[in-house]
């Protein structure tokens, strides 16, 4: 067993003796549509799977299981100058998973394939523009808006180590969104779609894997979470995220960051 594995299993035993019952997400296996499955999207699911099999056993009845996985369909490199978009948007179904994860999932029957929730960076990416565009017209206070000599508006949040980061640009009528704010969205997209499950539950856990160079998006869209998408839907709400970032494609080396969410409503 990893030792990050072991690391995670206390959390969650520490959650639930503090909270009681708790639907815990796993979401691995990332991959860029088109470009199939590398051996980070293989691995990292194998470790969400055995990882789900070992919450099963200790916790039981305690504990409410969700896979999900992550889709690149913007085919995008972020950079200083912003996320360019190749890719156009594809039929959203399950027949687009690469043929190496439909494996996994045939070969291991704990979960089956048509329970996996699978969500989409550009659906992410455009449910955070209509959300930030409404914040500034709003005037909210969580938010940084800075005009620059040609003729761009940044929006800017701070995170925990009061640090700016980058949400969005405008100018005039283009707004391009940033990596923090896509993943910021995405985690309020998880959370919505585990409250329809779990209605009257409170208490969550996203366990999280990412590649370590994918690091400081992850780990501001999580603090973009906690102090700017702030959904009245999802009040209440007791979350806790645990990113994993492998820094090999095994995940023997990694880093894990830790992101409480007391309540994604404030």
């Amino acid at each position: 067993m990893k030792e990050y594995v072991q690391n995670i299993l206390k959390n969650v035993e520490e959650k639930i003796v503090k909270n009681g019952r708790s639907v815990v997400f796993l979401e691995a296996g990332h991959f860029k549509l088109g470009k199939g499955a590398d051996q980070f999207a293989l691995n990292s699911l194998n470790d969400a799977l055995f990882l789900g099999k070992l919450l099963i056993k200790k916790f039981k009845k305690d504990i409410r299981l969700v896979f999900g996985i992550l889709i690149d369909d913007l085919g995008q490199g972020c950079s200083e100058t912003g996320c360019s978009i190749n890719i156009p948007e594809p039929s959203k179904n399950r027949e687009i998973l690469p043929s190496e994860i439909n494996l996994l999932f045939e070969k291991d029957p704990f979960i089956k394939q048509e329970r996996v929730l699978l969500f989409f960076e550009k659906t992410a990416k455009n449910r955070s523009i209509k959300y930030l565009k409404k914040a500034i017209q709003d005037e909210r206070d969580y938010l940084t808006v800075e005009n620059t000599e040609d003729q761009h508006r940044n929006l800017y949040f701070y995170n925990q180590s009061m640090e700016k980061v980058l949400l969005a640009k405008r100018k005039n009528e283009i707004f391009n969104a940033y990596c923090p704010s896509i993943v910021g969205q995405h985690y309020v997209d998880i959370c919505s779609k585990l409250k329809e499950r779990f209605l009257h539950t409170n208490n969550f856990m996203i366990i999280d894997w990412s590649e370590i160079m994918d690091k400081p998006k992850v780990t501001n869209g999580a603090q973009a979470l906690k102090h700017v998408f702030r959904i009245d839907s999802l009040e209440n709400m007791q979350l806790d995220i645990i990113n994993v970032f492998f820094m090999d494609s095994e995940g023997q080396f990694y880093e894990i960051e830790k992101t409480l969410v007391e309540d994604v409503v404030h």
